[in-house]
């Protein structure tokens, strides 16, 4: 999949960010995060997690991203929140940024 990315970069999509959506599960999430270091050549390569702590970014910051990484917990959670009656504008520019992106499709 890295491999594919990194091939892939300079295909910009017209209707698409640059960046690629990784879902995995939580229990090899840093797994992830560690075959990226070890993989791939330093600065070839950006990336985030978006999970946790480090669920605070809006959707211009995501798309910054060669890579983003994310648990499919986190993906439910922000689908479930989609349409629900109330929640803040912060909340929504903040918790739903999954859904605010157009995802590159490698």
């Amino acid at each position: 999949m890295l491999a594919l990315i990194l091939t892939t970069k300079t295909d910009l999509p017209i209707d698409h960010s640059r960046s690629t959506l990784i879902v995995v599960p939580l229990s090899v999430l840093s797994n992830w995060e560690k075959q990226i270091a070890d993989h791939v050549k330093e600065g070839a390569l950006t990336h985030c997690v978006y999970y946790g702590s480090g669920r605070n970014m809006s959707p211009e910051q995501l798309k910054k991203y060669d890579v983003v990484l994310t648990t499919y917990q986190t993906v439910a959670k922000e689908h479930g929140d989609f349409g629900t009656s109330g929640p803040s504008q912060k909340k929504q520019k903040t918790e739903r940024a999954l859904f605010d992106v157009k995802w590159k499709v490698d």
